[in-house]
């Protein structure tokens, strides 16, 4: 990707330097030409309309705006224009402008700078061409360039402004919400890369006074100028007096199909003078074809007194849809959703189409719609990859489709390597550079460290960005599984390895939530001030790049060094939904290191209580319930929700051997359920979670659990209805240690083997058809 800025409104200029991954930032001074003010009174008005366009759900397009030297009157009418704006576009990821107040001399109202960026996705109308960055963001969903504007807008301090916002200024004021919507619509996009040499930097092409030049890669805009004849300006021979001639021709013209539709069917002339004036020549539609009190002359570069535009025209409306900007008034289907989800606990999923009245979600892909609100929810009962479309309004052209991984929740103790998955370990970061799973090969100085001293953690671990450096202003999150702590006892730690290669600025540490992820709390305090701090626990009180928050900071770009972090985690457990993330923050002195490699994460502790295993079966309408309670307990109670999170208590009776329960009222959809054991002291246990929502769930059991030196299997006939059955049972680390399948229609009573089996815990997985049933065993010492 190639990265230049560019002003607009004034056209500063410099060649584009190729470089790899994200583009880095040149900056240029502020152009020598901008919005012209005539000091003519035109009296025209032509007001924003009257509604404005909303999108359905309440979203409209995001503008963040940075304030320099503007008074209230000045940055209220300034964000007024900017309202109007987030009206008009669809963009998913805030666009950022620096707004500054200042005198600029002369006739000059504002100008404007823009960093362009080239792309090669798929919405790319060009593929190759250099596009606004905001443009760039909306289609890959991030921010390709953190810390940096999207555009600088300069207004000038010394202009007689009105600052309303009804488009009436007086016969001597210059209307200040028309010029930042103009500038505004150059930050967007109108801006193109041709110039006239005359023979003095920086309007030079190779320094031959006379000549024109196109830059390579083109700006998008570019892409749609021509000539009278319909000649693309940039099949001009570049650079070339044939091109300078046709940039001040009096004869270039707009070709993009939707703004010729908008003009009825005749391109749009753009201004082009026969003195090429930087900045204001070419990067506007002309002056005189669209004179003032022309709905199409927002864009055009020159404003009198008493003029006022509030309405950016279906023309210029056409100019960024062919450009590849999505309208806020051209339906369109979108949504966003966590990339990694876990079974039994509900995922949210909320419409950002535009112009949406109506919504199929199918969450399976399998041509059902699930859910017709725009906001909504599903839960998964078992792991997978799944595919979820949304088609709004009820046309098949209006879909658009997202991928989500399900992941069963960790059973304690855990250790996760990722070798072979992310275990359920997900990138929550808003940035472009994020957490990403992969080989450090593509990290040059932990490359060198394997080399030097051996590999790290095996050939897949977690990376600040896999295939390069960890970027300047950007914030990491690397969010666990939740976690099941309900009956913990005795001493739990956190543990993982890392290894530091970032930048001096740069910090990182280890959060936590108890309420599914709404709200996070710093896990821990220095080492050798916090007491649970037990190894490699944090450096530094306050990182600026962490929000103040401490965190390991080691000051220097590589300290070569494995640290084994552990943390004493008793004061949170007992929860029954614990998370875990990992925060990285870089300020603006990085993005020229490797970052952080993280390996080896894992939750060390004695075994969660597991006498209680709960079994069930979907039949006839009712869902059936039977478990083996603990003798010693008093109570067990029945705990039913839609997910994980909202259980609560729908039958108790008392607690003996063998026990069953049949939901003759269950909830409408998925059933989650689970057994609360109560025993004499008070104090409780929790069996495993059992979700139930079609007949093919299985009815089985696997006895006795803990076991000791025997364990049985057995299903009867009619819960399988056929099909073929398999048990499968793995060590924690997710090693398979046995495996048995059954055919046939009869029922299963088998005995499985358990010698030179060590004790400890172990999970299973049964399975039938597509219904999958998954569970913990305990093996206790002989």
């Amino acid at each position: 990707m190639r990265t230049i800025r560019v002003g607009i409104s004034g056209l500063g200029w410099l060649m584009a330097v190729m470089l790899t991954g994200y583009a880095q930032s040149v900056t240029l001074p502020p152009p020598e030409r901008g919005l012209e003010g005539t000091g003519i009174p035109s009296r025209t008005r032509i007001p924003r309309p009257d509604a404005g366009v909303t999108r359905a759900g309440g979203l409209p397009g995001t503008f963040e705006v940075t304030y320099s030297g503007f008074g209230a009157a000045e940055q209220a009418a300034f964000q007024y224009a900017v309202d109007a704006w987030a009206q008009e576009i669809f963009n998913q990821v805030p666009i950022t402008i620096q707004a500054v107040y200042l005198p600029l001399g002369g006739s000059t109202l504002g100008s404007t700078s823009l960093t362009l960026v080239t792309s090669t996705h798929p919405s790319a109308p060009v593929s190759g061409s250099l596009y606004p960055v905001g443009l760039v963001n909306t289609w890959v969903g991030c921010d390709v360039l953190p810390g940096s504007a999207d555009m600088t807008i300069y207004l000038n301090s010394s202009t007689a402004w009105y600052t309303g916002t009804d488009a009436n200024p007086g016969p001597a004021q210059y209307d200040l919400v028309t010029v930042v919507m103009h500038e505004i619509g150059h930050g967007l996009g109108i801006s193109g890369s041709a110039r006239y040499d005359d023979g003095t930097a920086p309007n030079e092409c190779l320094g031959i006074a006379g000549t024109g030049c196109i830059n390579a890669p083109t700006f998008i805009y570019d892409e749609y100028v021509q000539d009278l004849l319909f000649n693309p300006i940039d099949s001009y021979t570049n650079p070339s007096g044939a091109l300078a001639s046709a940039i001040t021709s009096g004869d270039l013209y707009w070709s993009s199909p939707q703004a010729v539709i908008a003009n009825s069917g005749i391109r749009p002339e753009l201004y082009a003078p026969a003195t090429f004036v930087p900045g204001t020549s070419y990067a506007h539609l002309d002056e005189t074809v669209f004179p003032a009190g022309n709905a199409h002359s927002l864009m055009t570069p020159f404003l009198g007194t008493a003029e006022a535009i509030h309405d950016p025209g279906d023309i210029l409306r056409g100019m960024l849809q062919d450009m590849g900007w999505p309208l806020a008034d051209v339906a369109t289907a979108y949504f966003e959703n966590p990339a990694v989800g876990y079974t039994n606990i509900a995922l949210d999923f909320e419409d950002g189409s535009a112009l949406a009245t109506s919504w199929e979600w199918d969450f399976t892909n399998d041509g059902t719609p699930d859910a017709t609100t725009a906001s909504t929810n599903h839960t998964y009962p078992a792991p997978g990859t799944y595919t979820v479309r949304l088609r709004i309004n009820g046309n098949p052209a209006l879909e658009h489709l997202e991928t989500v991984e399900i992941f069963d929740t960790p059973f304690i103790p855990f250790a996760y390597h990722f070798e072979t998955s992310s275990e359920g370990l997900a990138d929550r970061g808003n940035t472009c550079d994020r957490w990403e799973l992969g080989n450090s090969n593509g990290k040059s100085t932990f490359n060198t460290f394997n080399m030097a001293f051996g590999a790290f953690g095996g050939s897949a671990s977690w990376l600040t960005n896999a295939t390069g450096d960890h970027g300047a202003n950007t914030v990491y999150y690397l969010e666990t599984p939740p976690i099941d702590f309900v009956g913990a006892v005795g001493d739990y730690f956190l543990r993982f390895d890392f290894r530091w290669a970032a930048s001096p600025d740069a910090g990182m540490n280890v959060q936590y939530s108890l309420d599914g992820g709404t709200s996070w709390t710093v896990l821990g305090g220095l080492q050798g001030i916090d007491p649970e701090a037990d190894v490699d626990w944090y450096t530094t009180a306050g990182i600026a790049s962490l929000g103040g928050e401490p965190g390991w900071n080691y000051g220097s770009t590589y300290d070569g060094v494995i640290h084994q972090a552990s943390y004493r985690i008793n004061a949170i457990v007992n929860n029954p939904d614990v998370r875990f993330r990992v925060k990285f923050g870089a300020g603006a002195l990085s993005g020229i290191t490797d970052g952080i490699q993280l390996d080896n994460f894992k939750i060390d502790g004695a075994v969660l209580p597991g006498g209680v295993q709960l079994l069930g079966l979907h039949r006839d309408g009712h869902h059936y319930l039977s478990w083996y309670a603990d003798p010693a307990a008093a109570t067990c109670t029945v705990m039913r929700g839609s997910d994980r999170t909202t259980l609560t208590a729908v039958h108790e009776q008392p607690a003996a051997a063998f026990m069953n329960w049949t939901d003759t009222d269950p909830l409408e959809g998925l059933n989650v359920y689970q057994i609360r054991q109560t025993y004499p002291d008070g104090s409780s246990t929790r069996s495993n979670l059992v979700a139930l929502l079609a007949p093919e769930v299985l009815l089985f059991q696997l006895y006795p659990n803990p076991a000791t030196d025997q364990l049985r299997f057995t299903a009867p006939a009619w819960s399988r209805s056929g099909q073929p059955l398999r048990l499968r049972l793995f060590t924690t680390a997710g090693r398979l240690v046995a495996e048995y399948r059954w055919t046939g229609d009869e029922a299963i009573d088998a005995q499985v083997p358990l010698d030179g089996w060590a004790a400890g815990v172990y999970l299973y997985e049964v399975q039938s058809g597509s219904a999958v049933s998954n569970g913990k065993l305990i093996l206790l010492p002989r």
